[in-house]
Formats: structure tokens, C-alpha cells, sequence
């Protein structure tokens, strides 16, 4: 009685497509996988860092345009161009 299981796919009698992987290929398989997911969290991850950063950048911006206008060293019109500049 012949049996075909999953763990014949890449080193059973046929192979794939004829081809005898060995051990190695299920390894450079789950390690290539691994690469891929661990690059995928990363990017995600990075993207929420540096939306984090720009909405503080944003802000702070805000603040120092609101301290200059406070102050006087701009008025009502270059004020209001420039925080509607930060906000878009």
C-alpha cells in the first residue's frame, strides 16, 4: 500500500516536478516567509511612526504660528493664510 502525505511534496519519491529538494528546501521556504512578514510589520509600523511624527510636527507648528501671531509679529491675514497652509 503506497501513501501520499505532505511531507512527500518536495523530498517524497517524485519530488517536485522531479526534482529532490532535500531538508534545505522547507527551511529557505519558512525562512523566506518569515523575511517577508517580519519586512510587512515593519513598513506598517513605520507608516504609523511617521504619521504620528508629522501630526506633532503639525502641532507644534501651530503653536509657534499662534505665538507669533500673539506676539504681533504677524497679522490676522498672513495668520490665517498660513494656518490654513498647515492644516491641509
Amino acid at each position: 500500500m503506497h501513501s501520499h502525505s505532505t511531507g512527500n511534496w518536495f523530498c517524497g519519491p517524485e519530488g517536485l516536478f522531479g526534482l529532490h529538494f532535500g531538508g534545505f528546501f522547507p527551511l529557505i521556504f519558512w525562512v523566506a516567509g518569515l523575511l517577508l512578514l517580519f519586512t510587512l510589520f515593519r513598513a506598517v509600523f513605520a507608516n504609523k511612526q511617521n504619521n504620528t511624527i508629522t501630526a506633532v510636527n503639525s502641532s507644534s507648528a501651530l503653536s509657534i504660528l499662534e505665538e507669533r501671531y500673539a506676539s504681533g509679529a504677524i497679522d490676522q491675514e498672513e495668520f490665517l493664510q498660513k494656518k490654513k497652509d498647515l492644516e491641509s
